[in-house]
């Protein structure tokens, strides 16, 4: 389904005044990006982006997510500005800024410890379900589980009456 049915994004994009200074901004700033990748080792251009040039492109600021791909991008800021200068002729001045990206904090993969008793409860209900997403599911968490503890494995057994486990 198109918005404007018939017109491509390029000519929707042209014919405002305002779209047209943000894509050339976003052509300017992808320009810049891809000679910085160019003349910076793999390892440390994957780690720096052109996020922002000044109104009057005097000024690149260069965002890196470490202190130690800004170290290197500081010690390599003349060649670099001499690189970048050959698509901005005007740009006078690099800024290289630390950002961290934002923390997300791993999900832990949990080991569950069942008792040997439990385990095979589980087993039981699991042979006794059809495929179903529950069965699935069970079956991951049987899968998940640790080893019962010796002392437990053989306290238990499902097949004689009158266990309280």
């Amino acid at each position: 389904m198109s918005l404007l049915p018939g017109k491509s994004v390029g000519s929707v994009l042209s014919s405002s005044a305002d779209l047209r200074e943000i894509l050339a901004r976003t052509r300017r700033l992808n320009a810049l990006q891809q000679r910085l990748e160019r003349c910076l080792p793999a390892a440390i251009a994957r780690h720096a982006h052109v996020i922002l040039a000044d109104e009057h492109g005097c000024v690149a600021t260069v965002l890196t997510e470490n202190g130690s791909v800004a170290a290197k991008l500081r010690h390599l800021k003349p060649r670099l500005l001499n690189e970048l200068r050959q698509l901005e002729p005007e740009l006078n001045a690099i800024d290289i800024r630390v950002q961290a990206p934002a923390f997300v904090k791993p999900l832990r993969n949990k080991q569950i410890s069942l008792t040997h008793p439990a385990r095979r409860a589980l087993d039981a209900l699991i042979s006794k379900l059809p495929e179903t997403p529950l069965r699935q599911v069970l079956n991951r968490l049987r899968n998940r589980t640790g080893p019962a503890h010796k002392s437990e494995q053989e306290s238990f057994d499902p097949a004689k009456p009158g266990q309280d486990h």
